[in-house]
């Protein structure tokens, strides 16, 4: 069962934020009519779908809501939990072999981390200063050396 390419690499997506991802470009067979199929949305592998549209309509479960245009299907996930993360399949019902587009969501906390921070005080200071020396005695004066 092979996936076209991801299309989506969401890695700044907050808890409580919502996000909206557009499925669309399907590649189907010659004969299906991309604008009256069913679509529907699963994670990968997918085993179980966790919802589905008909064609010109919306459906919602829990806190993801489909919208079926015809030609495209729009996924928006609303006040974004952890354990939203992961790979997404959005699928076209065809007979024979569904046409699939995949994408990953990355939900984070919201709170950058301690290494995450540093490291954007790091980047936030002119080029120059990365290169001091690495040794305690001429780095004396850094106050973020401090136990």
């Amino acid at each position: 069962n092979s996936h076209s390419p991801k299309l989506l690499l969401c890695s700044s997506c907050q808890v409580g934020n919502s996000i909206t991802i557009q499925c669309s470009g399907w590649k189907v067979w010659l004969w299906t009519d991309i604008q009256s199929n069913d679509k529907y949305l699963c994670r990968d592998p997918c085993k179980n779908i966790l919802i589905q549209a008909r064609s010109q309509q919306t459906a919602k479960k829990d806190r993801i809501h489909l919208n079926n245009t015809g030609s495209q299907l729009t996924v928006t996930f609303t006040n974004l939990q952890m354990e939203d993360s992961g790979t997404y399949v959005c699928g076209v019902k065809e007979s024979g072999i569904d046409s699939h587009k995949t994408f990953d969501l990355t939900v984070t906390d919201g709170l950058p981390s301690q290494n995450q921070l540093l490291l954007l005080l790091q980047t936030s200071l002119p080029q120059t200063r990365m290169h001091l020396p690495t040794s305690h005695s001429q780095m004396g004066h850094n106050s973020m050396e401090r136990p």
